[in-house]
């Protein structure tokens, strides 16, 4: 049910939520997913085919999600509806970014926007810094390991890759860059074995199921199909 009220008889839950969302107030948005119940029941919105209701509710747990969020949408990522895991993979996105405080989120997006202007050593300061001060900010690694890799520095981008799944073991895009890495250093089993950590995460990864569909050709013709 979407409109004034829930089956509960409470008031709606997104209409509680929708001016929180926005004026981008992600305290008030965190209290409220912090009430018993509530982040169940904006994570169970993704799946009941209302789609403006699922878009806000994705919206919402983006912006002011946390880690215990991040494990129920990650069961997400394996619905077959696209629609679906697509809003589940947005949302966790948006929970790693936003998981420092008010000043690192500004500055890891600032690296970001350098990274996609390609000033890949102004990016890989800024993240160096940021990671010096927040060192437990999983996303910060990663983006450092995509800055390293665009630098065809593939052995720092492993480690970078490495901490970031230390720190957030489901993330599935450290997974598929480590195995990146890897298939740049010929070093293909080690690549198919992160690529197949990835779709244990997030199974609808084409482009990692084309990478392995490409390692395993390569592999049989110089010696036969791999284990």
């Amino acid at each position: 049910m979407y409109a004034d009220e829930d089956a509960a008889g409470t008031p709606d839950l997104l209409a509680v939520a929708r001016p929180l969302l926005s004026a981008s107030d992600r305290g008030g948005l965190q209290e409220l997913l912090g009430r018993e119940g509530n982040t169940d029941r904006l994570t169970a919105m993704l799946t009941n085919g209302d789609r403006a209701a699922a878009r806000l509710a994705a919206q919402c747990l983006a912006f002011a999600g946390g880690p215990e969020t991040a494990r129920h949408l990650v069961e997400l990522l394996h619905q077959d509806d696209r629609v679906v895991w697509t809003l589940a993979e947005n949302a966790l996105w948006g929970i790693w970014f936003h998981a420092g405080d008010d000043r690192a989120n500004a500055e890891l997006h600032a690296a970001v926007e350098a990274l996609g202007d390609e000033r890949t050593a102004e990016a890989i300061r800024r993240l160096d810094d940021l990671i010096a001060r927040c060192p437990r900010f999983a996303e910060a690694h990663n983006q450092r390991a995509i800055a390293h890799y665009l630098k065809d520095d593939f052995c720092r981008a492993i480690g970078d890759c490495r901490t970031t799944l230390e720190l957030n073991p489901i993330h599935f895009a450290a997974h598929a860059g480590m195995g990146h890495c890897y298939t740049a250093l010929s070093r293909f089993q080690d690549a198919l074995h992160c690529y197949h950590h990835a779709l244990q995460v997030h199974p609808h990864l084409e482009g990692i199921r084309q990478s392995i569909g490409q390692i395993r050709m390569l592999l049989a013709r110089r010696c036969g199909p791999p284990m």
